[in-house]
């Protein structure tokens, strides 16, 4: 795997939430005491990331959700796609 400086992790965080918004959900960082660090909450489109998390954790979390919404590889811009590969 590639180093990535902690300024590029948070900005692949912060594209990927983005990405992640267009499609109605809510992405929510806070305290969390959950044992994997997010949930999903289905009915709500809410997805709840525990802020303590590592970073890199969390893209991989948040790729992880892309990668199960079954979208079409059009739907996917380039740069979010190359970050789906990292992770």
């Amino acid at each position: 795997m590639t180093r990535v400086s902690k300024k590029q992790l948070k900005e692949q965080n912060k594209a990927l939430i983005e990405f992640i918004e267009n499609f109605g959900f809510s992405v929510i960082k806070g305290k969390g005491d959950f044992k994997h660090g997010t949930c999903l909450v289905q009915h709500e489109k809410k997805i709840v990331i525990n802020h303590y998390i590592p970073i890199d954790i969390q893209n991989s979390f948040l790729s992880d959700y892309i990668k199960n919404m079954n979208l079409s590889a059009s739907d996917i811009p380039y740069k979010i796609s190359v970050m789906l590969n990292m992770y």
